[in-house]
Formats: C-alpha cells, sequence, structure tokens
C-alpha cells in the first residue's frame, strides 16, 4: 500500500429537511389549522482516530464527505427522521487544521472523536409558524444548511522508539529481526520510501517501533526525502542512531554519527533531548580489533551503545533490553480513554452586517440566515421575507450606503433586486 501522510478534505454537515406546509382536513372537524410537522435535523461529520490505520491512503481518492439529509416534515405535525451521522475514520496521531480558521486540533490517542462539521437544523413547519396574529401560516421554513469545512490532514506516526540513519545503514533489517515487521530489503540505498511500524514484544509488554527512511545530508531542508518522514520522528519517546559499522554506505562510522546528529538539530533540536541508543549495526563484517575500536571511539558519545548485526542476530536481545529499560516510564498498562472534541465555527454577527462585492451587495449575519430559510419562489413565504426586510429597514441603510435602484442584493444565499 502507498504511505500517504498528508491530505486535504471537504466536510459537509448533512442539509436539515424542509418543514411541512400543510392544514388539518378531516370529517367533521372545521377550521383544522395548520399541522405541518419541522424537518428533520442533518448528520453532523466526526473524525474518529483508529489504532488498525497506519496511512491516509483512504483520501487518496475521496476528498470530499457529506453526512446524510434530515427527511422533510410531514403533514399531522409528523417530524422528519434526522440525517444519519458521518463517521470518518484517521490513524492516530493526525493533526487536523481548518484551512479556514487555522484550528489545529492532535488527534494523538486511540478511541478520539472530533466533531467537524455540524448538520444543519430542521425548517419548522407552519404548525410552528402560527402565532396570535397568524392563525393560519401558509408558509414553512426550509432546513439549514451544514456546516462546510475544508481540513488539511498531517500524520505523524505513534511509535515509541524511531530507527534512524543513514540508508542503507541496515534498519529494515533490524527492525524485521526484533519484531514481526517484514519491510522490503535489498542491498542498496533507499530500500524503504515509506515508515515501516513493528511491534516488539517482551513478556507481557509491547512496544511500537519505526522504521523511518534514510536521511541523507541536508535532509532538514528537503533533500532525499527528508521533511516528508523527519515528522514521524517528532512523536517518538526513544531514538535509535542506526550506524552501519562496516562503513559499506561510504561513510565512516563517525562521520555518519555527526551527520546524523547534525540533521535530527538542523530540523528540531527539541529531537536530541529524547532519550537516545546508538546501534552500531553490521559488525558480523568486522573484525574483533576493529570492534574494540568502536567501542573506544563512541563511548563519550553515547550513554547507551549496543552493538548489533542483523544479519547474525548478534546483539538484538541486548538492543531490544535497553529499549524497554528507556521506554518503559513511558509505557502505560491503562487502556486508553475515549475523548469528545468539537471545532468551533467563528460565530456570526448577531444581528447583519453589510458589505460591496463586486456589483452586488452581501447581506451576511444571523438575520441574513434566517431570511434564508425561506421559499421565496412561494407567494406566501416572499410576502413574509419583504415584511421582514421593511421591519429591519435593509433598503433605507442600503440606499445610505449608496446602493442605487436596479442592484443586486444577497442575502445570504438568496438575490433581490433593489426597486
Amino acid at each position: 500500500m502507498i504511505f500517504i501522510d498528508t491530505a486535504e478534505i471537504i466536510v459537509y454537515g448533512g442539509k436539515g429537511g424542509d418543514g411541512a406546509a400543510s392544514f388539518r382536513r378531516e370529517k367533521f372537524i372545521e377550521k383544522g389549522g395548520p399541522d405541518g410537522g419541522d424537518g428533520g435535523k442533518g448528520g453532523d461529520v466526526y473524525l474518529v482516530t483508529d489504532p488498525a490505520l497506519l496511512t491516509l491512503y483512504d483520501f487518496k481518492y475521496q476528498k470530499e464527505f457529506r453526512a446524510e439529509d434530515g427527511e422533510p416534515g410531514r403533514s399531522q405535525k409528523q417530524f422528519g427522521k434526522d440525517g444519519k451521522d458521518l463517521f470518518i475514520r484517521i490513524p492516530v496521531g493526525v493533526i487536523v487544521a481548518d484551512l479556514e480558521t487555522q484550528t489545529v486540533v492532535d488527534m494523538d490517542k486511540p478511541g478520539m472523536k472530533l466533531l467537524v462539521a455540524r448538520g444543519g437544523r430542521g425548517g419548522k413547519g407552519n404548525a410552528r409558524m402560527a402565532t396570535a396574529t397568524r392563525r393560519a401560516p401558509r408558509f414553512r421554513e426550509l432546513g439549514h444548511e451544514g456546516e462546510m469545512r475544508r481540513l488539511r490532514l498531517e500524520l505523524k506516526l505513534v511509535a515509541h522508539v524511531g530507527l534512524v540513519g543513514l540508508p542503507n545503514a541496515g534498519k529494515s533489517s533490524l527492525i524485521s529481526v526484533i519484531s514481526k515487521a517484514k519491510p522490503e530489503i535489498a542491498p542498496y540505498p533507499f530500500t524503504t520510501r515509506s515508515p515501516v511500524l513493528g511491534i516488539v514484544k517482551k513478556a507481557e509488554q509491547s512496544f511500537v517501533v519505526s522504521d523511518v527512511p534514510g536521511l541523507i545530508e541536508g535532509a532538514h531542508e528537503g533533500k532525499g526525502l527528508g521533511l516528508t518522514f523527519l515528522r514521524h520522528v517528532e512523536r517518538t519517546k526513544v531514538l535509535a542512531i542506526v550506524i552501519d559499522a562496516a562503513a559499506i554506505d561510504g561513510y565512516e562510522p563517525m562521520q555518519a554519527y555527526e551527520t546524523i546528529i547534525g540533521e535530527l538539530r538542523a530540523y528540531n533540536p527539541n529531537l536530541l533531548e529524547k532519550p537516545r541508543v546508538l546501534v552500531l549495526n553490521k559488525i558480523d563484517l568486522l573484525q574483533p580489533e576493529h570492534i574494540d575500536q568502536l567501542k573506544v571511539q563512541f563511548a563519550d558519545k553515547e550513554s547507551h551503545v549496543v552493538l548489533t548485526s542483523a544479519a547474525t542476530g548478534e546483539g538484538t536481545n541486548q538492543l531490544v533490553d535497553v529499549l524497554f529499560e528507556l521506554i518503559s516510564p513511558t509505557l502505560s498498562t491503562e487502556e486508553p480513554t475515549a475523548e469528545f472534541m468539537t471545532m468551533e465555527l467563528p460565530p456570526l454577527p448577531e444581528d447583519f452586517s453589510i458589505r460591496r462585492e463586486d456589483e452586488y451587495w452581501v447581506v451576511e449575519g444571523r438575520w441574513a440566515r434566517y431570511i434564508s430559510r425561506y421559499d421565496t419562489t412561494q407567494p406566501w413565504d416572499f410576502q413574509y421575507v419583504q415584511r421582514e426586510i421593511r421591519r429591519k429597514k435593509l433598503e433605507e441603510m442600503l440606499r445610505q450606503m449608496g446602493a442605487k435602484e436596479g442592484e443586486t442584493v444577497v442575502i445570504h444565499d438568496k438575490a433581490f433586486e433593489i426597486l
């Protein structure tokens, strides 16, 4: 499967169902009155973290998601059925950003649920539009549109240990030995082109290891596979710096070590504050005296240095022990608890505001949205909207702002002409 760690999607809450405009008509019941029911509420859209997902591949082809619309109201004051909520599964570790409000939410725990778009409210039926002075209204409200959100999803894998090293250092072979992961392994650089996760088990505990594609000099500037995958190291609790001790990749061990440390520091200095273990791999290709030299050379560089051979398995058990020692304080025996969150939309102005946009006058705000609930193609609805416009003295305000006869006024999503 292709590893995809960023995506942009659009989510729509379901539209509320329209209210019904009907009258009670039964034998022997005179003047039954209005009995149109309200429309159902549109469905909400949620993002839910699922530990079974490791990539944003599901969003490669589908970019838009819509919750179900509410059903219209019916006669006899029957309410329409609410639309079903839409639950979109995402991997643990996704950062969700609203592209318009710049709101950012970190979905870093299993079972988290984030409300990203509310469904529209159902329109009122004419039974609820009746008042003491308007006893037989022939109009109803249309259902409200659901919220729309443009979201950017960025995945930062949640792993306890991150294997970091230059290309062909043997990271893939190492993770295949200490875990059940089966990455592609080949005798050439950049075999790993996307992060690979493996689970390491010891007794009744386990932790997750991430094999990050090989770094090259300048990775913090985006060279090679640089920035694309360096961000996956940010969430790890422990770093395992893997070096080709046999220098088959052309880098002397100390040169490779300094290159990796320099790239991590340049990308994010906080990465070097994490607990680290230095893994000198491929020692099966070295003479015993060279191994002794490496031990002396790196003795004052890192407090934890492990010599391994993924080919023979030498040192891998010691590596697992050291990793468990470093990771144990962060391991929790408690089950993750579900958490519910909401992304808030900026509030609309309390009443309404007017602005000029190209050749139109645009009226926005709560009152404007209220007006949009009515079907102005119907005479009774249109008359009610006209009364509301006069009550708010909207035409007078427009003329004071320079509006001229014949110009178009857009109230939320409905267009009118100034007479």
